[in-house]
């Protein structure tokens, strides 16, 4: 307790101060920990959430997919994205109508892609909208169908 206040009659108690002295070094060691994880979290949302094609082919080949263009070699607004290497005639099969086994197609998303969202089949993965295996589709988002 700390003494009467000049010119009055009233007493101030102060207990507080072992208390403020054990939770500041819990606040600073909370502080220091948001600040190392907040940079680390938004890299990760940022490399697994891609704003174009070359870097959804960056992500691809990192999980180990592949990937090809069809017509093969052809600059395209879509990708197709693959459990193994396809061939030019395989990747010829895929489109974004019916689902192939072990392949996906990936399009910079345009404002119509939602026509063909199925969300069993398909996702919204940053930029892109991916249509096809949900088994590919996982190993690129991380994400189920179920959570999708």
């Amino acid at each position: 307790m700390i003494g009467p206040i000049r010119g009055s009659n009233h007493s101030i108690s102060y207990q507080g101060g072992r208390a403020m002295r054990q939770i500041t070094p819990a606040l600073l060691v909370l502080l220091a920990s948001a600040m190392i994880a907040l940079p680390i979290a938004f890299r990760r949302s940022a490399s697994s959430s891609p704003c174009s094609i070359a870097e959804a082919i960056e992500i691809a080949e990192k999980k180990g997919l592949a990937w090809t263009t069809s017509p093969v070699g052809k600059a395209t607004r879509r990708i197709i994205i693959s459990d193994r290497p396809l061939g030019e005639e395989e990747a010829a099969l895929v489109s974004v109508a019916i689902p192939r086994p072990g392949a996906v197609s990936c399009y910079l998303a345009w404002n119509c892609a939602t026509v063909h969202y199925d969300p069993m089949n398909s996702a919204f993965w940053g930029k892109m909208f991916l249509h096809g295996d949900p088994v590919v589709i996982e190993a690129l988002t991380g994400s189920s169908s179920c959570e999708r």
